[in-house]
């Protein structure tokens, strides 16, 4: 009987449930990024550009090979020998 009256419930809930999100929907269409803005703190914005980075990341990942993840954690040295010359022509010649 509980299966039968979920059931019931939800049947007649879904017109309900339609009509919310059609009045979402309009009211959305109306919002500015102002006013979107203002209705979030930053920090719940922060967090969800982090879980989409993290999101984006994971995705980035997971179609990398082995070998372009080894090269990304431990990225190949550069030449001492190049790091030298890159400073001395930095510097300022002494007066």
């Amino acid at each position: 009987m509980t299966e039968e009256n979920t059931n019931t419930s939800e049947q007649e809930n879904a017109p309900n449930q339609d009509a919310v999100v059609a009045v979402a929907n309009k009211l959305l269409q109306n919002v500015n990024l102002s006013e979107a803005l203002s209705l979030v703190s930053l920090s719940a914005v922060i967090q969800l550009v982090q879980n989409q980075v993290m999101t984006q990341a994971n995705e980035a990942v997971s179609k990398m090979s082995d070998e372009e993840i080894e090269e990304l954690l431990n990225p190949p040295a550069e030449d001492e020998g190049d790091e030298g010359s890159d400073e001395a022509s930095t510097e300022e010649p002494a007066k």
